[in-house]
């Protein structure tokens, strides 16, 4: 492992703090990197709002950025599909605003997310944590790839999971069974399945995920999913942290509503999206008289917490 790798690790260890950025910055300048730590440094302030004279700020980030892409994204280039020269062209050549996009994909200095096809994250993980601080990853066409995707140890530096997929290989039940059974995803706390192929077989997979412990957002948007698979999910012994919960535009009905209402974790969501389902009140309110704290959105309206009125 290099030295630079090595703080990359300890970045990824302690994902929220700035001071194994700040001192990575300190010594990229103590080794001739000058550009590299001025970059890192301003980033911080930019994100945490410390810049005395912000569009100086950003326009030096810019001018770093440019002047150091080669370096700094060529490594990435056979994951972002093109040299780093097509890149930098693709990404900084067309005006403020496309700067202002290429600055956000460096929030505190490195790269923080990426959204790729589930193949080439699998034979490229390893070079990307070389590279990339990532804690954030959108997957497309990941079926076929999910037992490979699931063997994966760089899953472990995730916090935010998503897979984007309306036609191409989207992931199923046998995906998501899988993906359960990775002991990778210790970090993990949003889940995004919006408009994936689940179907209620899918999501009692989901359910016996022992990684679903750290989940505090889950969305589960138009997979298919009828109240066969919200009691696998309201029997569920590790939704321990869940906050959010979005299952809009599935078969669902009042008797879902019902159901939720059993769930140990009830009391710790907050929010609860049935949109475009068959809920009404009636099941909206048998629900909130277990939780009364929590919110729902449906097909009549939303019902904030009762303290709230």
């Amino acid at each position: 492992m290099t030295p630079c790798e090595a703080f990359l690790q300890e970045i990824l260890e302690r994902p929220e703090d700035d001071l194994p950025r700040l001192i990575f910055a300190d010594w990229l300048e103590d080794h001739g990197d000058p550009d590299r730590a001025a970059f890192i440094r301003l980033q911080i302030d930019r994100y945490r709002g410390r810049c005395t004279e912000p569009d100086r700020a950003r326009r030096h980030a810019a001018e770093l950025l440019s002047r150091n892409w080669a370096d700094w994204i060529g490594p990435l280039a056979p994951v972002l599909s093109g040299s780093a020269r097509h890149q930098k062209r693709l990404i900084l050549g067309h005006g403020q605003q496309a700067v202002d996009h290429a600055l956000e994909q460096f929030p505190r200095g490195f790269v923080q997310s990426l959204n790729l096809d589930s193949g080439v994250f699998v034979k490229y993980a390893e070079e990307i944590y070389r590279h990339a601080a990532l804690t954030r990853l959108q997957l497309h066409e990941s079926a076929s790839q999910a037992a490979r995707l699931a063997k994966c140890p760089q899953l472990k530096w995730l916090q935010s999971l998503e897979f984007a997929d309306y036609w191409r290989d989207p992931l199923d039940a046998a995906g998501m069974a899988a993906l359960a059974r990775s002991p990778h995803l210790t970090r993990l706390n949003s889940l995004i399945l919006v408009r994936n192929y689940l179907g209620d077989t899918g999501l009692q997979e989901l359910a016996q995920a022992p990684w679903l412990r750290t989940v505090r957002r889950l969305e589960l948007q138009d997979n298919g999913i009828s109240v066969r698979g919200v009691a696998a999910l309201t029997d569920s012994s590790y939704l321990q942290s869940i906050q959010l919960l979005l299952l809009d535009r599935n078969t669902l009905n009042d008797d879902a509503m019902v159901i939720l209402s059993r769930a140990e974790w009830i009391q710790h969501l907050r929010h609860l999206s049935v949109l475009g389902t068959g809920v009404t009140r009636v099941g909206v309110e048998r629900l909130r008289r277990a939780a009364p704290l929590l919110s729902v959105a449906f097909p009549g309206g939303t019902l904030s917490p009762r303290w709230a009125r």
